[in-house]
């Protein structure tokens, strides 16, 4: 394939397009609210938690009308008051994304799922969430259960988007996908750009890291879900893995 150099030099270009830091490299920040002086090189330096950790509520992942709870969940993003639990190693297609009311924090319960994202061979790896007035979206990444099949079957790699109906979380709908193959994505990072408008919010990139498709990071502009694209790729230069017994 040629588009390797083509994107390399995208990304180049982005990179020269970086505003210089108003901090020197490697100096300390703030980090979750934790004051710089006390963010040590993994993580805080004292312990930052204001009270004992308290169990509050319990949801056992049990969907509507359904009567055995589901295993294989995985990670969660928050939109309002729902909270999204996605699927670990579920590569049946048949559980679709969970929907959890977390308003009564006693009492969270399941009240639905995301339709459409339950996919064969596939699960939905890692989910971000984008929560805010007037806009809100849900950006799914799949994560095929096969490494030559998934680079060529539609959906199984790939970024699938949801916004929401009258800003209501408990009603998405489908806005887009876009298949990352030939990248099979492992995790990735949805960065909100400050300075730059799309459609009345802010531009969205997802950085997409693929160790095992031979390039290490792939850039996605999500800012029109329906129309995402692919704006620049990587190399971070790692030596290759090699294996021995």
């Amino acid at each position: 394939m040629k588009i390797r150099p083509a994107l390399a030099a995208l990304a180049l270009a982005a990179t020269a397009a970086v505003p210089t830091l108003s901090h020197p490299a490697g100096a300390a920040t703030d980090v979750a609210g934790v004051p710089a002086a006390q963010v040590g090189d993994h993580g805080p330096l004292a312990d930052f938690l204001s009270g004992p950790l308290e169990l509050v509520g319990h949801a056992d992942m049990t969907p509507p009308g359904g009567t055995k709870p589901l295993g294989n969940n995985g990670g969660i993003a928050l939109i309002g008051d729902c909270a999204f639990v996605g699927r670990w190693h579920d590569y049946a297609g048949t559980n679709n994304i969970q929907i959890v009311d977390v308003k009564d924090k006693a009492n969270p319960h399941v009240i639905g799922s995301v339709p459409g994202s339950a996919i064969k061979d596939a699960v939905a790896r890692e989910i971000r969430a984008i929560d805010l007035p007037g806009f809100k979206m849900l950006t799914v990444m799949t994560f095929s259960k096969y490494l030559d099949e998934g680079l060529t079957a539609a959906g199984q790699n790939a970024f699938h988007f949801w916004t929401f109906a009258g800003d209501d979380c408990t009603k998405p709908v489908a806005a887009g996908s876009f298949d990352t193959r030939p990248f099979r994505g492992h995790e990735f990072f949805q960065w909100l750009d400050p300075a730059h408008s799309i459609d009345g919010h802010p531009r969205i990139l997802e950085y997409l890291t693929t160790p095992l498709s031979g390039t290490d990071v792939v850039v996605i502009d999500a800012s029109k879900p329906a129309k995402a694209k692919i704006i620049g790729a990587f190399n971070a230069g790692l030596l290759p893995l090699t294996l021995t017994e």
